[in-house]
């Protein structure tokens, strides 16, 4: 993240208003065609307070807001990129057909069945930002097998990430005739 970059500012929820624009120096609304990445796989992460989420994921990770679409205090769907990364983030509760098959971390003793990996340039600097941000740091930066240097850590609302400086590197790549044999 570099100083210049400019994040939203919400300091809580109700500063979204369905009969105004987001309280933002970023342009987040918009369609999905406007949006120049789209990828095929992207983790969705839901918050009870997705506003202020939003916020602290930008400025501890140093994820770039794309789009948000809002109705009142909730985060009805928001993109946020990192790299060549796309995250979707909602918000807790929102009365869809989904949210009644989700829990928050809070809801199962913080045990989670599935993190977010993220790779990134300056996996030092990335260290620091989260730790002064108020990242909870479940394993210390350190190398880790297989051959990368990462860390662990919770966001604001107890969800496990996983930053590496470097994707793993592994001895073959599966190619889609070895899949083709486990079916």
């Amino acid at each position: 993240m570099t100083p210049e970059r400019l994040a939203p500012c919400f300091s809580n929820d109700t500063e979204a208003s369905p009969d105004g624009p987001l309280p933002s120096k970023h342009t987040l609304s918009g369609t999905a065609s406007n949006v120049a990445t789209v990828n095929t796989v992207m983790p969705w992460l839901r918050y009870r307070n997705a506003f202020v989420a939003i916020d602290w994921l930008c400025s501890a990770f140093g994820f770039e807001p794309e789009f948000i679409q809002a109705d009142g205090h909730t985060v009805r769907h928001a993109r946020l990129s990192c790299g060549e990364g796309t995250l979707m983030v909602g918000s807790a509760e929102d009365g869809t057909a989904w949210d009644r098959h989700l829990l928050q971390p809070d809801e199962t003793g913080g045990r989670e069945t599935q993190s977010c990996f993220v790779v990134v340039d300056d996996i030092d600097a990335h260290y620091a930002q989260a730790v002064r941000a108020g990242a909870e740091v479940v394993i210390p930066l350190s190398m880790q097998d297989p051959g990368m240097r990462g860390y662990a850590c919770r966001d604001i609302e107890g969800h496990l990430w996983w930053f590496g400086a470097t994707l793993p590197r592994f001895s073959a790549a599966p190619t889609p005739h070895r899949f083709s044999a486990l079916h």
